[in-house]
């Protein structure tokens, strides 16, 4: 269901939400060659910001339904909380395996939303 693309841009929607920008110029050409990797081939415009809003949107959708969902992959993505997902989970007060879970879930439900457009 996910691949490698969804990694690279939730880890780069991470830096953004940190500091509201790209970190690598590389990525906007790299969205125009892989365009047709969402359905109907042009979810975004160009603009690389335009995946970081949607995942910014699709996360704040889920923490609607389920906030505990929401603040694990909020905090998977920060560099605040720790080196590991061990240390992530104590941060956030919960056991590896809830944290794990709530992670899988809230990617593939922002998979889901974002694949849909």
């Amino acid at each position: 269901m996910q691949n490698d693309w969804l990694e690279t841009w939730l880890t780069r929607w991470g830096a953004w939400c940190e500091t509201g920008t790209i970190h690598n110029q590389q990525v906007t050409s790299w969205l125009r060659h892989r365009r047709g990797v969402f359905k109907g081939g042009a979810a975004f415009e160009t603009d690389g910001d335009s995946i970081e809003y949607a995942i910014e949107k699709a996360v704040s959708n889920l923490a609607s339904q389920n906030n505990t969902a929401a603040r694990v992959i909020r905090t998977e993505y920060s560099s605040r909380a720790g080196a590991n997902q061990a240390a992530r989970a104590m941060y956030l007060d919960m056991s590896l395996r809830t944290y794990q879970r709530n992670l899988k879930q809230a990617k593939s439900i922002v998979y889901d939303e974002i694949n849909s457009k």
